[in-house]
């Protein structure tokens, strides 16, 4: 089967997006496969497994990182995190995956993460294949934190399905390892 989606999306971000990629490459192994879950959000019927679905009269969709496709980024133990469990980024390879359907509309996206030092602390969220670069303030370090220093902002022309990627690097600039996450929310305007 053969599925094709049509859509426009446009895309801006307070910090400016990596878009270099000249003779970068990876490779990565093959993600284990977790169910994703999120708050009272299912995938729709008509979607294909795995794709969530923003609905359309929501204002906010948060999908816990634990949750997602995950590489080489272990589920840990934490008692402030949401829901008691978060993901660490230990290596180059790490990677989180997931599909998800928004609606038209303009959103921001943040990151709760948890940065144990300034150098490390910063990593990438893709939306499709374009990376934004994102990370806390400094202070605080150690302690859990939406990334609202680096908001990612875009906006859907119409409803579209978009692949989210977390891993530490872009194929323009490296990034850092070691900081837990916790969750990616979008919030609707």
């Amino acid at each position: 089967m053969i599925v094709v989606l049509t859509g426009l999306a446009f895309f801006s971000c307070a910090s400016v997006p990596d878009s270099s990629s000249a003779g970068a490459t990876t490779t990565q192994t093959a993600p284990v496969v977790t169910e994703a879950k999120t708050q009272g959000n299912a995938p729709a019927s008509n979607q294909p497994a795995g794709v969530l679905v923003f609905p359309a009269d929501a204002k906010e969709f948060k999908i816990e990182l634990e949750s997602m496709k995950l590489t080489d980024m272990p589920v840990i133990e934490d008692a402030k995190a949401s829901e008691g469990k978060a993901v660490r980024v230990e290596k180059d390879s790490s990677l989180a995956t997931i599909q998800v359907q928004f609606p038209a509309g303009s959103y921001t996206a943040l990151v709760n993460e948890k940065a144990p030092s300034s150098s490390q602390d910063a990593f990438y969220v893709f939306l499709d294949e374009r990376p934004y670069r994102v990370y806390p303030s400094d202070p605080p370090i150690g302690d859990w934190e939406l990334t609202k220093r680096v908001p990612i902002t875009f906006t859907v022309s119409e409803p579209k399905t978009i692949t989210i990627t977390i891993q530490p690097h872009s194929p323009a600039k490296k990034g850092e390892t070691g900081m837990a996450l916790d969750y990616i929310v979008f919030m609707k305007e």
